[in-house]
């Protein structure tokens, strides 16, 4: 099974969640400051990037785990709900 990684930048307070392996893509900003990573080879989900993270959940820590519903980002397409 694929590992899932979260890296947090305190200096630039953003929020990185990668997953699977590592791979080449790009990124598509889907609300102001949350960016999708999409692989180049599979058009799928691979990570998303999110800005000014401590200022969107108004905590100094996150609980672990956590789940994030794209559901509400892409409503007609429930394929790119990840869990």
């Amino acid at each position: 099974m694929p590992e899932n990684k979260i890296r947090y930048d305190d200096e630039h307070d953003v929020m990185y969640v990668f997953f699977g392996r590592p791979q080449m893509g790009s990124e598509e900003e889907v609300a102001p400051g949350i960016y999708l990573r999409i692989s180049d080879e599979t058009e799928e989900i691979i990570g998303i990037v999110i800005t000014d993270f401590k200022s969107r959940t108004k905590k100094d820590y996150l609980a672990l785990p956590f789940s994030i519903d794209l559901t509400s980002i892409f409503p007609e397409n429930n394929s790119k709900h990840i869990q």
